[in-house]
């Protein structure tokens, strides 16, 4: 499970069934994060019935991924942030799921500076140019991922 040590070895069907669901798991974070942050290029309207009224978005990018993380540390007792750094930090163990991380935390910092600002005092920088190093060495979706981050972590949040 996310935030959790896992064993490197796969010893059962189980396990393996484990390791299958935690890669779900961070892809459905990360394309449900990134709809979050690019909410217009989901709308459509060839979808809608005739006479249908449009949707009404009620809140901005911003307001939900800071409701989203504060939700998700009070229902698991665990930050979503620190577990995603911590995903990005296996990198070189397992750099599918660091990429799903990294596609995550990019979305997070580009929704809320918050999260930026959170990430900043993680130490996330140091652990996404280490993911970004194994990246280009081994796994270009990584590396891609990563400096993507690292662009959205070296941009002004409105209070700096």
């Amino acid at each position: 499970r996310i935030g959790e040590d896992e064993d490197d070895e796969v010893s059962s069907p189980e396990s393996e069934q484990m390791i299958l669901l935690h890669n779900l798991a961070l892809a459905v974070l990360a394309n449900s994060l990134e709809i979050i942050e690019h909410p217009e290029r989901y709308e459509s309207s060839e979808d809608e019935k005739p006479g249908a009224r449009p949707r009404l978005r009620t809140e901005d990018s911003s307001n939900i991924a800071k409701s989203f993380l504060g939700e998700s540390q009070q229902l698991s007792k665990k930050e979503l942030l620190a577990t995603l750094i911590g995903e990005l930090g296996n990198a070189s163990a397992k750099p599918h799921n660091a990429t799903l991380s990294a596609k995550c935390l990019g979305s997070l910092f580009r929704s809320a500076d918050e999260a930026k600002r959170r990430a900043k005092e993680l130490g996330a920088k140091t652990v996404v140019s280490t993911a970004l190093d194994v990246g280009v060495k081994t796994h270009v979706k990584l590396e891609t991922e990563c400096q993507k981050v690292l662009r959205a972590l070296e941009t002004q949040t409105e209070n700096e």
